[in-house]
């Protein structure tokens, strides 16, 4: 369980993070004033993500070290 001394610092860490989200002077998060400008951020990194996991998903789930030969030079 998570100590009351370290919910209480969530506050404080929420509080110094804020400023980061509103930038360019938009007052936005992410500094996006644009609700389409939300498609690609979600869409981008989501395909990539599903490349990978797709990638991953057709490799050999081998050890890849369980068959390396140390005596090897």
């Amino acid at each position: 369980a998570s100590k009351p001394r370290d919910l209480a610092a969530i506050p404080a860490t929420l509080a110094t993070i804020a400023p980061v989200l509103a930038s360019e002077g938009t007052g936005e998060g992410l500094g996006i004033d644009n609700a389409l400008l939300f498609i690609p951020l979600i869409l981008v990194p989501g395909t990539l993500l599903a490349l990978f996991l797709q990638f991953d998903g057709s490799q050999t789930k081998d050890d890849f070290f369980g068959s390396y030969d140390d005596r090897r030079n």
